[in-house]
Formats: C-alpha cells, structure tokens, sequence
C-alpha cells in the first residue's frame, strides 16, 4: 500500500477520521511549517559550483539525495526501488535497462484491481555518496522511461539517523504539500519543480516525501527520502 501522509484543511472540526494530536505536536508542526517557508542555511552542496549553477529543469540533477545533500553525516545509504506494471507485463525496452543496472531484481507477480495482475521489479542496494550519484541520474531517466510505458517507479533511501528535515526540504526548494505526526514520527510530502513528474495525492500534485522517526536510548532514529511517496513500510 502506498503510504501518502494526509492532511486536515483548516477550519474543519475533527473527527474520528482526523488524527488527534496533542498540543505539543500542534506546536510542533506550526514551527516546522515556519521552518519551511524561511530559507534556510544552505548545506556543502548547494555551494559546490557543479550543482547550483545548474538549472532547476535538469532532471540529473533535480532534487538532492540524502547523501549528497549535507544534511545527513552518514557515509551509506540504503536504497530500494520497485518498479510496477499493472498490465502483466514489463517492455522489453524496460528489461534490457534494467539488465544494464547489474543490479539483483527481484520479479513477482500479484492481483490487481478490475482482474488485472500486477507485475513488479525490486532491487535494494547500499551507496556511498559516489553510488547515490549514479543512482540518482538513473532514476530520473528511468522515471521518464517507466512512465512513458505505462508503468511507475518508487525509489526510497534510507539512513540511519534523524536529520533536519525542515532544513533539508526547505534548501532543497520543495513546496509543502501535506504533513503528519505521531508517535515521534513526521512526513512531509512535497513537489519539487523541475524534478521528476510524480503523482496525484488528494488534491496535490507531489513528487517528494520524507519521513522520520526520532531516535529512542540506543536507538539514533531513521530518515527516509521517498519518490514521489513512500511505497514499503517505515
């Protein structure tokens, strides 16, 4: 099941149907949201003359990764990808791409919805910064690819710490679309313009969510990046 955070519209009363938070996540989204529309300190890479004085448009470059972006001090990733057809099949054209990868994919096929059968391709792979770069240009040509034959790709990265998200989104130029908040985890799903075309969720377009959940004693957290959402549990 896709996982697309949601949101309540001002004004309108709860219900059993919204999620109750206490005065302190209130609190704590109103300053997250304030934190997002201010600009931000800019991390390592939005100084590094190789990126910033890139277009928005380019979509090897578009929105940065974990990694890459500065705001994450750790040196792996784990990223998984699933690529999904709802007609049986996979294009021969998307085959022979993914072969190129070397990657290991895993196929399996399921029910869908109206009698069709859903067919999917996963993969899950550790980067170091180097890697996240190549990983990043694939997506972006194979999100083009995947949804010019009909199909869709998910790609999640993931670390294991808690980052800034605020920070990290807001240097990153994503326009907030949706939040939650429970339980010491937050979502933030967003669109970033010029970066690759996303999805329909409720009345927003999106392309971008992050996801993280604050460490716990021995525990240091985990953040996700997730495009456009966040596909597999977190």
């Amino acid at each position: 099941m896709i996982s697309v955070a949601v949101r309540r519209k001002a004004g309108q009363p709860n219900s059993r149907k919204n999620r109750l938070l206490s005065g302190a996540q209130i609190s704590g989204i109103v300053i997250l949201m304030a934190m997002l529309l201010m600009p931000a300190a800019k991390p390592e890479w939005a100084a590094k003359p190789e990126l910033a004085g890139l277009p928005t448009g380019n979509r090897a470059v578009g929105f940065p990764f974990l990694l890459e972006s500065g705001w994450s001090r750790g040196t792996v990733a784990r990223v998984q990808i699933v690529i999904w057809f709802d007609n049986a099949e996979i294009p021969a054209t998307i085959r022979a791409e993914l072969l190129r990868t070397g990657w290991a994919w895993q196929e399996r096929r399921s029910a869908g919805a109206a009698g069709r059968q859903v067919v999917t391709l996963a993969c899950s792979l550790a980067v170091d910064k180097d890697e996240e770069a190549g990983v990043k240009k694939w997506y972006a040509e194979m999100d083009r690819q995947v949804h010019a034959a009909g199909g869709r790709i998910y790609l999640d990265e993931r670390v294991a710490e808690s980052i800034d998200i605020a920070g990290y989104l807001s240097a990153g130029g994503v326009q907030p679309k949706q939040w939650s908040a429970q339980d010491g985890t937050w979502s933030l799903t967003g669109y970033v313009p010029g970066w690759t075309d996303g999805i329909q969720a409720g009345a927003d377009w999106v392309n971008v969510q992050v996801v993280r959940r604050s460490g716990d004693g021995a525990h240091g957290g985990l953040t996700a990046l997730a495009l456009p959402v966040l596909l597999n549990e977190f």
